[in-house]
């Protein structure tokens, strides 16, 4: 290989390198999938049972599904136009996204729970009751709260609505905003979690939010740098 060659692609490398290295922190899906899986097999038949008595008055409706399989293409888009767009964005909304899916994982393997809303059986059939039979197969009705589909969708809308160019275009905050409500709403409506799991994941994101999206970070790292310098100043 001639040394102009070998220097250009090494060139094109730290190119590349340089305006996509925020992309590492994505890794973390490969530790949350592991993690994930790991609870999934281990709680299957022990656990404590996530009920309310509101969720006996919620019908189940398999339409929901659609909205609820949804999720998966909302989410990926979410952070990847923040990621291409605007990295100070992309990572309020991974420190969101992230620490939420942690403290969920946590809380599903100290304390296993489930549940046993689903229905045994569907007195009809269609596209997407087939599509719930597969969603049921595959993911158990274990490892529940806070819900992470309601979790994740409240995520993606607060990064929307705080991206400077998206909050400015009214379609794609309404779609959003559509979209949200209806994961959420799907969660309940195909029996994948409880209202309290829906009602615990609102309030981890309450807080999440006045963590990442509230909270002066730039300031606080401001007073503690002055603080520090007075600090040793008076030392000196």
């Amino acid at each position: 290989m001639l040394p102009e060659t070998k220097s250009k692609r090494t060139f094109v490398f730290r190119k590349y390198y340089e305006k996509y290295k925020h992309l590492w922190i994505l890794l973390y899906f490969f530790v949350y999938m592991a993690w994930f899986n790991y609870v999934e097999k281990t709680v299957t038949t022990h656990f404590h049972v996530i009920h309310v008595p509101i969720d006996d008055y919620i019908p189940f409706c398999e339409y929901f599904v659609i909205p609820y399989l949804l999720w998966f293409p909302f989410v990926g888009w979410g952070i990847a136009y923040m990621a291409l767009h605007n990295k100070t964005d992309y990572y309020k909304l991974c420190a969101f996204l992230f620490t939420g899916m942690t403290i969920f994982l946590i809380i599903s393997t100290v304390y296993p729970n489930g549940q046993y809303l689903r229905p045994t059986y569907f007195t009809h059939h269609n596209l997407c009751t087939m599509l719930c039979e597969r969603l049921y197969a595959g993911d158990t009705p274990t490892n529940l709260f806070p819900s992470i589909h309601v979790y994740n969708s409240l995520g993606i809308y607060l990064a929307v609505t705080h991206n400077k160019k998206l909050r400015k275009n009214k379609l794609v905050c309404l779609l959003t905003l559509i979209l949200t409500v209806s994961i959420i709403l799907a969660t309940m409506f195909i029996k994948q979690h409880s209202f309290f799991d829906v009602c615990c994941a609102f309030v981890l994101a309450a807080v999440m939010y006045h963590v990442v999206y509230r909270h002066n970070w730039a300031r606080a790292k401001a007073a503690a740098t002055s603080s520090k310098t007075d600090n040793n100043f008076s030392v000196e």
